[in-house]
């Protein structure tokens, strides 16, 4: 269903919406809406509710209203703006690494890299856990201490 109009009239969620855009002011409510905002707006409670809800919010942003700021003052800000040093975009501590290394890391270079260092370690551990103990005489140093002495 369309929120905009129901059977040739607006939606009581439309004319919500466009208080909320346009405020209680039905001058500034959109033209080809105007008509049916009104009519609404003479013919329900709750329209009307939303409206003097809508009025009220208007009043109260009136009493904040935005000083003027000459072009001189706006210049001036935009030249101290100018002036300030940028932050260069942080790249992440894979990239300061290889600034530091002087190389280029990028993880799309290390997965390979990093697989094979992971199936290397694997690989170790598993002969490490699984080869048979060495026997006893296998680390006789005996002979070689003999012979350097």
């Amino acid at each position: 269903m369309s929120d905009r109009v129901t059977s040739g009239r607006l939606t009581l969620a439309r004319f919500e919406r466009m208080l909320d855009a346009y405020g209680a002011e039905p001058l500034h409510w959109p033209a080809a809406e105007r008509a049916q905002a009104v009519a609404l707006l003479a013919g329900s409670l709750p329209a009307r509710r939303a409206w003097k809800r809508a009025q009220l919010l208007d009043r109260a942003l009136e009493r904040f209203a935005v000083p003027a700021v000459d072009a001189a003052s706006a210049d001036h800000l935009a030249a101290r703006i100018a002036q300030q040093p940028q932050l260069a975009k942080s790249r992440g501590p894979l990239a300061a690494l290889g600034e530091l290394l002087g190389v280029e890391l990028r993880p799309a270079l290390l997965w390979p890299q990093a697989a094979g260092l992971a199936a290397a370690a694997i690989a170790g551990f598993y002969l490490g856990v699984t080869a048979p103990a060495p026997a006893a005489d296998a680390f006789d140093l005996a002979p070689v201490v003999e012979a350097t002495q």
